[in-house]
């Protein structure tokens, strides 16, 4: 008989190991995505960043002060309730605030009569004043410098008729659109770089510097100006309001890994390494780099589809475990080469499986020349023709 019998060896381990590995892959992607990954900080002038650029001590400084609200999602604080004097801070974010975002902090203002404070001297912060339609915008990155090209400039600050002499660090200008509704309250160089408005029931200051925030000159000193300088703004803003909130994006800030040195000094030697090791902190620094969407399409997606097929062939495999006793067959290339050679000499087959004059055939031509044959009754009567030929011939060899 011209037809041999393939049993595919080994096809039920590799299929669970190819599920347990889809199942691996999916969970550290899924873990990667997990908040509080260990080993992991916040750069800039994040809240949650207790290097010298956060502002971490600001945090600390507003929570003697009141209520601080650290926000790491817009759409989940638009659902809470805000009371009393409510004040909104946005101080240097690193990336741009999504469409989203800027409805739930629109929303959050309005709602709640919220005062906005934002220090920047980048671009973000002008997207929170266009969609609260505040008329002051930040030159972003124009920055001030001094006779020595210097980033640090010196100017003061006037609040409530008080001025407070402080330093800038690589300020940006901050252009009044509405002379009306906002007057200058700082000034570096000649240059303004800040603003108090009250428009359509906002108010709002604006910085063209979020430094003036951040812990290398927000220490915890009793004399510190710039602890002095906040607490005669906010005491502007909320009057005699003794019920005070502060609201902190936090949701802006790039993530960074936390050197082995650090790792130490947080949780000891023997802990440090296996955080060190861990890939999930790396793959959430992967992950976080890019926006939530995006990182869907680019790993979830296809992970779930990679997990599915693996579930797939998993079932299939335990299926054919039972079938195991029944091999498949699969003709030899001797018969398929005997239906070929008949299949030319009948023009009928030729018409109807062009596919045979090309030189390797695929599966669907060989599948489209045996059903040739069992259809039709006369080819068959060819083929037994042929093949008593052949068995002829190889007999009297």
């Amino acid at each position: 008989m011209l037809v041999r019998y393939v049993v595919r060896k080994g096809s039920g381990t590799y299929n669970i190991l190819f599920f347990v590995l889809a199942v691996l892959i999916l969970f550290i992607l899924a873990a990667s995505f997990e908040k509080n990954v260990p080993g992991l900080a916040f750069s800039g002038a994040s809240p949650l960043n207790i290097r010298w650029d956060g502002t971490s001590e600001f945090a600390r400084f507003l929570a003697g002060r009141g209520t601080v609200f650290l926000v790491e999602n817009w759409s989940s604080a638009e659902h809470n309730s805000f009371s009393g004097c409510t004040t909104l801070f946005i101080i240097s974010p690193e990336k741009a605030f999504s469409q989203e975002e800027l409805s739930s902090i629109s929303h959050i203002v309005l709602e709640s009569r919220a005062k906005a404070v934002i220090l920047d001297e980048g671009s973000y912060g002008n997207q929170v004043l266009e969609v609260l339609g505040i008329p002051v915008r930040i030159n972003a990155f124009k920055y001030i410098t001094s006779l020595n090209n210097s980033g640090i400039v010196y100017g003061y600050v006037n609040v409530s008729d008080r001025v407070f002499y402080i330093a800038f660090a690589y300020v940006s200008p901050v252009t009044i659109l509405d002379s009306g509704s906002c007057h200058p309250i700082a000034y570096a160089n000649n240059f303004v770089v800040g603003a108090y408005c009250h428009w359509n029931d906002i108010e709002a200051v604006v910085f063209g510097d979020g430094s003036i925030a951040i812990n290398a000159v927000f220490n915890s000193s009793s004399q510190n100006i710039y602890r002095a300088m906040f607490s005669t703004l906010i005491d502007y803003l909320c009057k005699n309001t003794s019920q005070r909130t502060f609201i902190v994006d936090a949701s802006k800030y790039n993530p960074r890994l936390l050197s082995f040195k650090e790792l130490v000094d947080l949780y000891g030697v023997e802990k440090a390494i296996a955080i060190y090791v861990n890939p999930v902190r790396y793959l959430y620094l992967a992950v976080y780099g890019i926006s939530n969407q995006l990182a869907m399409q680019t790993f979830l997606i296809p992970t779930i589809i990679l997990c599915l097929y693996s579930m797939a062939r998993f079932k299939r495999g335990k299926i054919g475990e039972g079938l195991s006793t029944m091999p498949k067959t699969r003709m030899s290339k001797t018969y398929i080469e005997i239906l070929r050679s008949v299949c030319l000499d009948h023009k009928d087959c030729v018409e109807r499986l062009r596919c045979l004059t090309k030189q390797r055939m695929n599966r669907k031509c060989v599948d489209g020349l045996t059903n040739y044959f069992k259809e039709d009754l006369e080819a068959r009567k060819k083929l037994v023709r042929h093949l008593m030929t052949l068995l002829h011939t190889e007999k009297f060899k």
